[in-house]
């Protein structure tokens, strides 16, 4: 008996619900002369669900081995090391990847040394001097001086340099020069140095053109040493310099 008189109540309030709000649409009808609005009913099938986010594009995998033939100078093209030839590796690194991305070669040491002061004047407009120039600026030379971009990347991981090498571009990097472990520098090796990474080899090491030498074309450093090696000019305190190499691509 309970059951029933609770599912009358139930039934009852209902009804007068009804009627509630059946009186208050015609009473809004009646005001406005327009037809009250209807909520609409949600169904299962009005309720949209949100798309799931799109998967995660995967880079392609790396080849075993890229080289690109960049062209190659020493920083002392005629092997003079004099007070300029000494602090050339900028300008060096520059000319020739430069040249690379405008087709065009190193036509021997008179073409190389003359390049070099061209760029060696280049910076002292632009910056005011010419010794010693960081990333930032070695890159803003790179894009006034050739038709190419660059772009700074900050602690570059082993994959990201092999990554933009396979992408056809090419990486310079500013070096604490003692810590490269060249055999060919005079000891105990430049302060601060700059060099090209032109490519890597299947066993972990990339090759570069290092202008520290005339043995310097194709240069072997194994991974970890040359990015442990990498730091920037800091005003002189090269071994606390930030981690950062110049991504250069086609403009």
């Amino acid at each position: 008996m309970a059951k029933w008189l609770g599912f009358g109540a139930i039934l009852v309030v209902g009804v007068v619900a009804f009627a509630f709000r059946h009186d208050l649409q015609a009473a809004w009808q009646a005001h406005t002369g327009v037809e009250a609005p209807v909520a609409p009913v949600e169904t299962a099938e009005s309720v949209v669900e949100p798309e799931p986010p799109p998967a995660p594009v995967e880079p392609p995998p790396l080849p075993a081995s890229v080289d690109v033939p960049v062209p190659f100078t020493s920083q002392a093209p005629f092997a003079v090391w004099d007070a300029n030839h000494q602090d050339f590796c900028e300008e060096a690194a520059a000319l020739m990847v430069g040249r690379y991305f405008s087709n065009r070669t190193i036509d021997g040491p008179a073409d190389a040394d003359q390049a070099l002061l061209t760029l060696q004047q280049r910076e002292i407009e632009l910056f005011g001097y010419w010794q010693d120039t960081t990333a930032a600026e070695t890159a803003r030379l790179l894009e006034r001086q050739y038709d190419v971009t660059t772009e700074l990347v900050e602690g570059p991981t082993v994959e990201e340099l092999q990554r933009a090498l396979s992408d056809g571009k090419l990486v310079i990097v500013p070096a604490a020069g003692r810590e490269l472990g060249n055999p060919n520098f005079t000891p105990p090796g430049p302060l601060y140095h700059m060099l090209v990474l032109k490519g890597y080899t299947a066993d972990g090491r990339f090759i570069t053109n290092d202008p520290g030498t005339r043995k310097g074309a194709d240069f072997l450093y194994p991974f970890d040493r040359l990015l442990a090696a990498i730091h920037d000019w800091n005003d002189g305190d090269v071994p606390n310099g930030a981690s950062v190499a110049i991504v250069v691509d086609a403009a």
